[in-house]
């Protein structure tokens, strides 16, 4: 009884069409959350702002990381909402933000119990989801693939 349920549920799940939408909702999410995190960096707070932070939490030359990390994040998003070079806009993305999520836990004091490093964490391991699976069929990527060939 349980093993036929389960064998319809991922039947069910096992639809091309749904592996896109939810690779698509992937992307658009980490999108606005890692173009968030570079806007900021730049015009929320600002460079110097944002690298006095990072300086208060023991990064060595903590301006040019600063200016690094916010252009890391900014062509992470753009990458990954065109779907252009994914896996590649994924690691880089993913490398920043643990860089981040490193002195925000040591340097910051932040334990791993705030919702910050929480979600760095998460969005960390989500990037190197996307960098495994791919952009999906509705990206750029996939375009580029198609004609290619």
């Amino acid at each position: 009884m349980f093993r036929a349920a389960a064998t319809t549920i991922v039947f069910m799940l096992d639809r091309p069409w749904l592996h896109d939408f939810v690779l698509l909702l992937l992307r658009l999410t980490l999108t606005l959350v890692v173009g968030a995190q570079g806007y900021q960096i730049f015009f929320g707070h600002g460079v110097k702002e944002s690298s006095r932070v990072l300086a208060k939490w023991g990064m060595p030359n903590a301006y040019p990381f600063t200016v690094v990390l916010g252009l890391a994040l900014v062509l992470c998003a753009v990458g990954i909402l065109l779907g252009f070079l994914t896996p590649l806009f994924a690691i880089i993305g993913a490398v920043a933000e643990a860089g981040y999520g490193y002195f925000l836990m040591t340097g910051g004091h932040y334990g791993f119990t705030t919702s910050s490093a929480q979600m760095t964490c998460l969005v960390v391991v989500s990037l190197l989801a996307l960098m495994v699976l791919g952009a999906g069929r509705v990206s750029t990527d996939a375009v580029l693939n198609t004609h290619a060939e």
